[in-house]
């Protein structure tokens, strides 16, 4: 038996984006990105945690991986530098992960709890990310955060706030009235 599947698309683009509305949108999106971020900046705050942007390196298909937490020293002789090994994960990208530090210099990996306090549609001209995957079978990968001196590993923290949901769509066309590869259009 056949069985097919049949996927619509609905496309909201035009032949050109308008560039005063593309302006327009581009500012929305910032000022909403800019209110959630204070909300987590206040609630970190709160907590008397300040955020850190440490040294991050990736280590894809680098043998086993070290377990999550482990703080380990690595480097060439006399430029050791102490790491924390957080969790490991199949693919082949680097992975985003935010830091932050108390004041008896225990490390945190937050994670974002926003409370939604309201939602936002957002049309934003040009393309949607595009990411073209690893592959079959990418390995394990993971991340390592060079660490404060004298800082030790505090565990994970969740840091609720208040936030608006953005959802952002994108028109396929850039301002100047390009359309965005047929791969990239997502809507």
């Amino acid at each position: 038996m056949l069985r097919y599947l049949l996927i619509l698309v609905a496309v909201t683009s035009s032949a050109s984006a308008d560039p005063a509305a593309c302006e327009t949108a581009s500012a929305d999106l910032a000022k909403l990105r800019a209110t959630n971020e204070a909300a987590f900046s206040k609630a970190l705050a709160n907590k008397k945690l300040s955020p850190i942007k440490p040294a991050m390196r990736f280590r894809p298909n680098a043998g086993p991986p070290r377990k999550a937490g482990t703080i380990f020293s690595d480097g060439p002789k006399g430029k050791t530098a102490r790491y924390l090994a957080l969790e490991s994960y199949p693919g082949c990208h680097e992975r985003t992960y935010e830091l932050v530090i108390d004041r008896a210099k225990r490390v945190f990996v937050v994670t974002r709890a926003p409370r939604e306090v309201g939602k936002a549609s957002i049309s934003s001209c040009g393309c949607a990310p595009y990411d073209q995957g690893c592959g079959a079978n990418p390995g394990l990968a993971q991340m390592q955060a060079e660490l404060p001196p004298g800082a030790s590993y505090g565990g994970k923290v969740s840091i609720p706030y208040d936030a608006t949901t953005i959802f952002e769509n994108f028109t396929g066309t850039y301002p100047n009235g390009t359309a965005c590869p047929a791969e990239q259009f997502v809507p």
